[in-house]
């Protein structure tokens, strides 16, 4: 019994050292995977320590191997309790005092056995009385407050994957816990002299909880490390929330843009930066069990100062890769400000251009239709003395209404008439500004024009005023009209051009000179559109001229082209190009307007080289997921399988058979005389021969076949479908030959082996591999380098 529990022992403390291990690596900033990590430590050194102590007669020896173990038994508790209400979040952990009272229990215990009892010494009876009470009742009480607070958690956890991840955690602390119970009060009571073995029952939970971190994400976060330099480069708003809604990170232009600090934003949902309604929306859709992207428009955020922001917004769910299972959600948000804006005055340009003819038709409509209000008011006392009708239609007064009140009533600003007068007073001279005046049933934009008069000897105002807002009305000739055109024009950040059908280019804005470098007051810049192709780069001419006849019958058409400047950079433009047409559809002329698209197509360009790194980023990571669970079920040495995995393949064989026999064929193989090889040329010579043999086994059986080292120099091969007892025979020969003529060791060293081979029929794992080790100790016993088929045939 116990080398039984020692061997137990040695497995669970592998057990221990790679779940921990393999779980720290997943995740190695996580604080509960570095506690999970030490709590693994501690039970593989109980482990460990304990595969040792059950063997030894010596009470020193014996003594020495419980104290190193008391590091592991003793933390055991605190340690599972620790991450329990870490996991839980529990308020316990908030304060430092509480933490250290958490341990203190683990630290008496592993003083109290460490210094106090010594074998073959003597010691207070009371204290070892004191112990043997207070030690399992710390152990139990403690297991039993974190199994209470997990069904707590899973009871109130709103998510179903945590409801599953506790319920796998649970059902193996749980079986954990009797089984602890039961071999430490009910087991004894049976078979004397029991001695309890927690730690190897412990990797029941230690399996639980290494399950739930490989099927459901247990103890570990988004790899939000690979996207963090993208993630601060983009230009939208970008943010990172967990599954409760709640935002975890944010980009540097939500920061930047918003107004918030990284504290004003810690615990904070992302329901509460949006309006009522769509707050209730986006909690609605965290909640929806089939989760998918999610595209809003036209959504308003709210800055820190209270400023409402219109943006786009695309809610992302962040997956993991291998189980699909959510994660969290990305938050992607662009501020469609600027673009509304620049939208409007597209249409306005538009507007503008559609009313446009030629500049007989746009003097005639000015002349005809432009009206104007006129407001007379004293200089001394600011009393309007004569209005005309149309000023009471603009101002919506009657003329009794108007007379003799305060002129400064009429404007927004008072500021602006004083600004009016001011400059008529220094030009003596009429003025013309746009502003902003004043009627009962609101405000306009209008053009004032003020001129000093003398009236009845009095020094008095009159101002000329049109309502320039809803219509964009045109002054009231060409040249006035043309230039309010020009400003408007100029006022726009792209490139503008206007020419006649022929091409020649009526109305170019201002900034074409820090676009293309050239000035329109420059000598020799061309005067017809097809002339300005010439600064377009070397190929690109021919296709925008043939674009030309193309324009006329569409509205809009986009082009995009690369261009050269005056100082030889190339650059890239987009230009949207459409037919100005009259009334009966007939085109008079062109506009064109061209935008310098450079920066952003390197951010595209930048963005998608940032994406093929993050793509191949992951591709690595996969490539070293598979190349560590190839390690953990191969054996170090030799390269086969290990125990465990091939047990676990010859199962799923057995049961494939009694699904569909298709012949399955098993041999259990022993090296012969390995310890005299050992003793003789020592050990590294002993693992060459285990690693060769090993060569030749797998070199030996087909490549649907599976070869395992069973333990020491013993190996189990798995021959699968269609073996017979020729077959599987003429396998076992071809390897027992193979390794017989094999030399090691300087043309010194031979080594045999003996085989037992077994043919399935319908035996379970454990008596298939029953049968096969009494085959083989069967030929070692018949004279060994023998193969042994059944009990009854001698080969």
């Amino acid at each position: 019994m116990s080398y039984i529990l020692s061997f137990l022992s040695m497995i669970a403390g592998v057990v221990y050292l790679v779940v921990g291990v393999t779980t720290y690596t997943l995740n190695k900033k996580s604080t509960i995977g570095k506690a999970f990590l030490l709590l693994t430590a501690s039970m593989a050194l109980w482990s460990f320590s304990y595969s040792h102590a059950y063997v030894t007669e010596n009470i020193y020896i014996f003594g020495f191997w419980n104290k190193l173990s008391a590091f592991g038994w003793c933390l055991f508790p605190a340690l599972t309790l620790y991450m329990v209400f870490a996991l839980t979040k529990d308020r316990f952990l908030d304060s430092t005092l509480k933490c250290a009272l958490l341990f203190a229990p683990a630290a008496l215990f592993c003083y109290m056995d460490l210094f106090v009892f010594f074998p073959g010494k003597p010691y207070s009876h009371g204290a070892y009385r004191f112990f043997q009470i207070a030690n399992p009742v710390y152990s139990y009480a403690y297991t039993l407050i974190g199994i209470v607070k997990l069904v707590l958690w899973q009871h109130n956890t709103p998510y179903k994957i945590v409801k599953k991840q506790a319920r796998i955690i649970l059902s193996t602390a749980i079986c954990t816990y009797l089984l602890s119970m039961a071999g430490e009060f009910l087991v004894p009571l049976f078979i004397p002299g029991f001695l309890n073995c927690t730690q190897v029952f412990g990797v029941i939970m230690i399996l639980g909880i290494y399950c739930a971190i490989r099927k459901y994400n247990f103890l570990l976060t988004p790899n939000e490390l690979i996207v963090n330099e993208l993630f601060e480069e983009t230009m939208d708003f970008e943010f990172l929330v967990n599954l409760k809604g709640m935002i975890t990170r944010v980009n540097r232009q939500v920061l930047k843009t918003l107004g918030y600090s990284l504290e004003d934003l810690a615990s904070v949902s992302f329901e509460e930066l949006l309006r009522e309604e769509k707050g209730k929306r986006f909690s609605e859709w965290l909640n929806e069990d089939n989760i998918k992207t999610k595209h809003c428009k036209n959504v308003t955020i709210r800055t820190k100062a209270g400023e409402n922001i219109t943006v786009n917004m695309s809610i992302v769910p962040i997956s993991n890769s291998r189980n699909e299972l959510v994660l969290g959600y990305l938050i992607i948000a662009q501020d469609i400000r600027a673009m509304e804006e620049l939208k409007r005055e597209m249409e306005s340009h538009q507007e503008t251009m559609r009313k446009l003819r030629n500049s007989e038709e746009l003097f005639r409509t000015v002349t005809q239709t432009i009206p104007y209000g006129i407001i007379c008011s004293k200089r001394s006392d600011k009393a309007v003395f004569y209005v005309n009708k149309y000023a009471e239609v603009l101002f919506e007064r009657d003329f009794n209404s108007i007379i003799n009140i305060n002129a400064e009533l009429l404007y927004h600003n008072k500021a602006f008439r004083d600004r009016l007068l001011e400059l008529v007073r220094k030009e003596g001279q009429a003025v013309n500004q746009v502003g902003i005046m004043r009627r009962p049933t609101g405000e306009f934009l209008a053009m004032v024009s003020m001129a000093p008069a003398i009236y009845k000897g009095e020094e008095v105002v009159f101002g000329c005023i049109s309502d320039i807002t809803e219509q964009n009305r045109l002054k009231k000739d060409a040249v006035k009209s043309e230039e309010m055109l020009n400003k408007l024009m100029d006022s726009i950040p792209d490139l503008v051009m206007v020419t006649d059908i022929e091409g020649n280019i009526n109305y170019c804005s201002k900034n074409i000179e820090s676009f293309l470098g050239y000035s329109t007051e420059q000598e020799g810049f061309p005067k017809n559109i097809l002339d300005i192709l010439d600064f377009l780069e070397e190929g690109k001419e021919k296709a925008f001229g043939n674009r030309l006849p193309e324009i006329l019958h569409n509205d809009i058409n986009i082009i995009q082209t690369t261009y050269k400047r005056k100082d030889g950079k190339v650059r890239i433009a987009e230009i949207k190009a459409s037919a100005l047409k009259d009334e009966d559809k007939e085109a008079f002329g062109y506009v064109f307007v061209a935008r310098d698209i450079t920066e952003y197509k390197r951010k595209e360009e930048k963005l998608a080289r940032r994406k093929a790194e993050v793509e191949e980023i992951n591709k690595r990571l996969l490539k070293s997921n598979e190349v560590f669970k190839e390690k953990a079920v191969k054996d170090s040495l030799t390269n086969l399988y290990n125990h465990e995995y091939i047990i676990t393949l010859l199962k799923r064989e057995i049961k494939k058979q009694r699904q569909e026999p298709k012949g399955l064929a098993v041999m259990m193989m022993d090296i012969d005389y390995f310890k005299k090889v050992n003793d003789t040329y020592g050990h590294q010579a002993g693992d060459k021969v285990l690693i060769k043999i090993s060569e030749i086994i797998q070199e030996s059986i087909g490549e649907n076949d599976y070869a395992g080292r069973y333990g020491g120099e013993e190996f189990l091969v798995i021959l699968r479908e269609g073996q017979t007892e020729d077959t599987a025979l003429k396998a076992a020969e071809r390897m027992k030959e193979r390794i017989s003529n094999c030399i090691f060791e300087n043309n010194e060293l031979r080594v045999t082996i003996s085989i037992g081979l077994v043919l399935h029929d319908g035996e379970s794992t454990h008596e298939l591999i029953k049968k096969a080790d009494k085959l083989l100790y069967q030929a070692k016993y018949n004279g060994r380098s023998r193969i042994e088929r059944s009990m009854e045939h001698d080969n």
